[in-house]
């Protein structure tokens, strides 16, 4: 089976990358292979029946090679019916004409077929199959609002990508809860929204993974005044965040993700009362600390892709 696997992936097989175990039976109609194959993180078990060993031999070499590489799978059983097919037409009896006056014209050369692409054994180039994916968090943040307050975010990424398949981006909705910050004079209510655009890496790819994530936040900070002349007030808010995490995908469509985030504002609002009749005596009601963080706990959806397990 060494060679026959060899033969369809078109480069000697490294023991490492393959598990075969399999179990061959008697049956009604031959024989019954029971086949375990093993490529990785990837399993398949399934049952086989012919009635020649051979055949049997055949089709285990064709399922190791589809897991090991499908593209290059394809491309051997394309090689295979091509020969096939010019081999049936090479042996065809062609009929015989009856003479004919005047004699027939000899007929003309067929054209050479076209050249066939030399065959890619590259597996890093193999086409990959992304995961979409929805995530929905809540948790506790500090730093960029008064005291402390609750924090939520929603997002959508795009996984699996990459040659080992541990490359995501992401873009993340994120809201912090309305706290209020006081002065001798004022009392101002505090809150912020941000979109968030990032990209992770997960180390390693499987059911248990701890992603790093690091992006830009980009929105405004909110801030209801209740002194004379205040009113609503909105300013920029710019910062970059990092996110270390795990993710854990304890069924199919279902991944539970828990994070902490450290976010290191750019651009960010001073809120001040301002003296209308002494320009120069300003009141200062609050600033967000140089460095805020953020605990988040929440589930990831799949909604398209491979499963998660």
């Amino acid at each position: 089976m060494q060679s026959q696997i060899d033969a369809l992936l078109g480069r000697p097989l490294d023991p490492s990358e393959l598990d075969l175990e399999g179990r061959i039976e008697a049956a009604p109609s031959g024989w019954t292979l029971t086949l375990k194959t093993t490529v990785g993180t990837l399993v398949d078990e399934r049952s086989l029946e012919a009635n020649d060993c051979s055949v049997l031999a055949d089709a285990a070499a064709l399922v190791a090679v589809v897991m090991l590489d499908p593209v290059q799978a394809a491309d051997s059983i394309e090689d295979e019916a091509a020969a096939a097919e010019a081999a049936r037409q090479e042996v065809a009896v062609p009929t015989v004409q009856p003479p004919q006056t005047p004699p027939a014209q000899p007929e003309p050369e067929p054209e050479p077929e076209p050249e066939r692409e030399p065959r890619r054994t590259d597996r890093s180039r193999a086409p990959f199959t992304p995961r979409v994916l929805a995530r929905l968090r809540a948790g506790g943040e500090f730093g960029a609002i008064p005291g402390g307050t609750g924090s939520f975010d929603l997002g959508v990424a795009l996984a699996g990508l990459g040659a080992a398949g541990r490359l995501r981006v992401e873009l993340l909705g994120q809201y912090s809860v309305e706290r209020e910050a006081s002065s001798p004079n004022a009392q101002v209510g505090i809150q912020l929204g941000t979109v968030a655009p990032r990209f992770c890496a997960t180390f390693p790819a499987g059911p248990i993974e701890i992603p790093l994530c690091a992006g830009l936040e980009l929105g405004a900070m909110r801030a209801n005044s209740d002194a004379p002349g205040g009113g609503v007030t909105n300013a920029l808010w710019l910062a970059a965040h990092a996110e270390p995490g795990i993710r854990w995908a304890f069924a199919d469509r279902l991944s539970l993700w828990a994070s902490a985030q450290v976010v290191v504002p750019a651009r960010y609002p001073d809120f001040e009362l301002v003296d209308p009749s002494d320009p120069n005596n300003d009141e200062g009601v609050y600033r967000p600390e140089p460095v805020g963080v953020r605990g988040l706990l929440g589930l990831e959806v799949r909604l398209s892709g491979p499963p998660l397990q």
